[in-house]
């Protein structure tokens, strides 16, 4: 991660995002924002849509934060110099780490095997690498890079959207000072032009879905560098959970949720009592001080294994020790007597 160029230090942003576990297929298709959350990363690093907060001010003649909203400035074009080469990402002025475009620490440049799984769009479709089968029902057939149907649009003026409906009042005209591409707008979705559809997604198989999903792909060009539109396209394929779209990212846990990991399956309710866990991170022992009775208490580990089990230690402070767990993170599973749960994060760093 880094440098990061721009104004802003990554820091902890404590996030609850709701996927849906069996997405499907929208009716009305819901736009994309441009700016804010619209999937995460595998690694819980926010993604962004293609905007930067931007457009353009034909008072100013300039673009700015306070702009009509009609010509969005493409974040790319803006803001790529400061985005890092771990997640093509950066962190704003708040202190969110965000991801912008091709997350390249999370998948390989290797263009004979299928990409893996970077991320998840909030309607709940899986978002691959760049590189899928040629045949998208053949897992058999080769590999390639799957290539956005999107282009610059062959204009000089920007008086018409690519929807082909008027631009009232009109963008500024093309050029030296406001180049082809600094604008959303500047491109179009051309059906049939690569292998993916408007939203940047395509159906077919994966080697996790062997028998068929639809998915989303990162746009890259022929150099592997960021294209258009980058994750997602201007609408999502399914319907997203809207919390989750939310600037605030205010998402309410439903009580008795069920949270499938592997093979455990575990039912969560937001605990109405305070659980305090620390120190965090820590390297020999963590102490939980819980306002009722803890009478159960278990720790797994990210591929949801109980590695450390306490049964029924019936107690307000406990403590346990840690120093068989290798470095990383982990989850409380904490069970108080008034059949409350809660899971909570903790690290292990030696």
């Amino acid at each position: 991660m880094g440098v990061f160029w721009n104004p802003g230090t990554p820091t902890n942003q404590n996030y609850i995002y709701r996927i849906p576990r069996n997405p499907n297929v929208a009716s009305n298709n819901t736009d994309v924002p441009l700016v804010f959350s619209i999937g995460t990363l595998i690694n819980g690093v926010p993604i962004f849509g293609h905007g930067d907060a931007s457009s353009y001010d034909p008072q100013l003649n300039d673009n700015d934060p306070q702009g009509l909203g009609i010509w969005n400035v493409d974040a790319w074009y803006s803001e790529g110099w400061t985005l890092d080469t771990a997640y093509a990402a950066h962190p704003q002025q708040q202190g969110a780490y965000h991801s912008h475009a091709t997350p390249y620490l999370l998948y390989s440049d290797d263009t004979t095997a299928h990409s893996p799984i970077v991320g998840w769009a909030f309607d709940g479709y899986p978002i691959y690498g760049p590189y899928g089968y040629s045949n998208p029902n053949d897992m058999n057939s080769p590999t390639k890079r799957i290539r956005s149907s999107f282009q610059l649009r062959n204009i000089s003026t920007r008086t018409t959207l690519p929807d082909g409906s008027q631009s009232t009042p009109p963008g500024p005209n093309v050029s030296n000072t406001f180049p082809l591409g600094m604008y959303n707008e500047d491109y179009e979705y051309v059906q049939g032009l690569g292998d993916l559809d408007e939203h940047n997604g395509r159906f077919g198989k994966t080697p996790e879905y062997p028998n068929g999903t639809y998915a989303y792909f990162v746009a890259v060009d022929d150099t592997g560098g960021p294209a258009y539109p980058y994750y997602l396209g201007d609408t999502f394929y399914g319907d997203p959970d809207q919390a989750s779209l939310s600037p605030q990212i205010t998402v309410t846990i439903p009580a008795g949720a069920t949270c499938l990991s592997n093979t455990v399956s575990v039912e969560e309710e937001i605990a109405t009592n305070p659980i305090d866990v620390f120190p965090n991170p820590a390297s020999s022992k963590l102490f939980i001080n819980s306002s009722e009775k803890i009478v159960q208490l278990q720790v797994y580990d990210n591929l949801g294994s109980v590695v450390l089990n306490a049964k029924r230690p019936i107690a307000f402070n406990l403590d346990i020790n840690i120093e068989s767990l290798d470095d990383g993170v982990y989850w409380l599973r904490i069970e108080t007597n008034n059949k409350s749960a809660i899971s909570k994060p903790f690290v292990v760093n030696h």
